[in-house]
């Protein structure tokens, strides 16, 4: 028979904390625990491209010509199908 020389209440050595996305709960650990290391590996805004203001006006011109003109068409035809549906009043 072994005695236990650390103290029979002793409870059983928690499992190492490890940052888990969709794994469930780890046992030992509340559902809200985060390690000192949680945010170690965290890159922020690694893929955001920085953007001249000035190119990306000039490139949209192309595109806001082309919505200008299609606007400009649709209304102008409405219009003309507003005109034509008119009845013209009989002396």
């Amino acid at each position: 028979m072994e005695l236990n020389l650390a103290g029979s209440n002793s409870s059983p050595p928690r499992p190492k904390w490890r940052k888990v996305a969709y794994g469930g709960m780890q046992p030992g650990y509340d559902d809200s625990h985060t390690d000192e290391t949680f945010l170690e590996g965290m890159v922020m805004n690694a893929s955001v491209v920085k953007r001249d203001m000035l190119k990306v006006m000039l490139d949209s011109v192309p595109f806001l010509n082309i919505y200008a003109l299609l606007l400009l068409l649709c209304w102008s035809g409405l219009i003309h199908f507003h005109n034509l549906s008119m009845k013209i009043p009989s002396c």
